[in-house]
């Protein structure tokens, strides 16, 4: 089996961040995830119960895309630079010293396509993902005097969605805010549940973690929509 945790960074929330990051970490928590999982592989080996099926992005039904293209579909976030680099790989030639790249051998790298929130839409999505209040990235830049632009290790980002539709109007983010999302913290946390529900039933949380992430999700800083 094979899983990608949508929209979460290398080693998760618990990855320690650094001073060459432009942009603040990606605090999305997997390993409820991991619990999960855990507990679908103990199973499958003790009692021949087979896991969720994997849940990765496919080249056939569009949501693996080029590196370029993710960069044309992610938000104009205002402040926010989609990186220009990526981790390209090529062919070398090591019959003759020094090795030599072999032209037209190299390839273009593949990732997630992302939705209008610029977060990943296959894989498996916690409801931090799916019922969203900020873009999450596997992806983060360097800040100025650390090699500004270049891919900062592997963390991820977040861009918090503005509160209210005058907010982001301010600024310019094309992102509806959390106001234009969720009609109340009640409407926010249902949708929640939803999710997690979903997921526990295709054996992707634990019910103890459902019942965590709902919580959390009540006592969420969501505006009281108007009208």
């Amino acid at each position: 089996r094979v899983y990608l945790y949508a929209s979460v960074q290398h080693g998760g929330a618990a990855a320690r961040p650094l001073p060459i990051f432009a942009y603040p970490t990606n605090p999305i928590q997997d390993t409820p995830l991991h619990r999960a999982l855990l507990v679908a592989l103990d199973k499958w080996v003790a009692c021949g119960t087979p896991p969720p099926a994997s849940r990765i992005p496919q080249i056939v039904n569009g949501t693996l895309v080029p590196f370029t293209r993710a960069g044309e579909d992610f938000p104009r976030i205002p402040g926010v630079a989609f990186p220009t680099v990526a981790n390209t790989h090529s062919h070398w030639d090591y019959s003759v010293v020094p090795p030599q790249l072999m032209p037209g051998q190299s390839y273009e790298p593949l990732v997630p396509k992302v939705d209008s929130d610029g977060n990943e839409i296959a894989g498996v999505r916690l409801p931090a993902v799916a019922v969203p209040v900020a873009t999450y990235t596997g992806w983060n830049l360097r800040r100025a005097d650390y090699a500004p632009g270049e891919l900062a290790s592997v963390r991820g980002s977040v861009f918090p969605f503005a509160e209210t539709r005058a907010g982001r109007q301010a600024v310019g983010d094309p992102r509806p805010s959390l106001e234009e999302r969720y009609a109340s913290v009640q409407d926010y946390s249902e949708r929640v549940a939803g999710v997690a529900e979903r997921l526990e039933a295709e054996g992707f949380l634990l019910r103890e973690d459902v019942e965590r992430l709902v919580d959390v999700a009540r006592k969420a800083v969501i505006p009281q929509r108007r009208g």
